[in-house]
């Protein structure tokens, strides 16, 4: 289907998710809709190289604004912890 591939379609999706909704809000809502739609119009393979300058902006905005995002950061370690992703390879198996 062709509107599934407009980039344009998937990026407006993409920031009408409410999983989204408390970033978009935020004070650093429009550097966080110029990075996502970076990364989302982006040819997969240079997406990390595409996109730097917008994430670098949005994670500037979210340290001039640290206690906004305490709970976003506080999430984010907790998910990462339980996921295992802080785990050194090999490391002493947890849960």
């Amino acid at each position: 289907a062709e509107g599934a591939a407009d980039p344009e379609a998937a990026v407006k999706a993409a920031l009408e998710c409410p999983c989204v909704s408390g970033l978009k809000g935020s004070s650093c809502g429009d550097d966080f809709a110029a990075a996502l739609g970076c990364f989302m119009r982006a040819p997969e393979a240079e997406r990390g190289s595409a996109c730097v300058e917008p994430f670098i902006a949005l994670h500037h905005c979210m340290i001039k604004h640290p206690t906004e995002f305490e709970e976003f950061t506080r999430e984010l370690v907790e998910n990462e912890t339980k996921e295992g992703y802080m785990q050194a390879p090999g490391g002493g198996g947890g849960k």
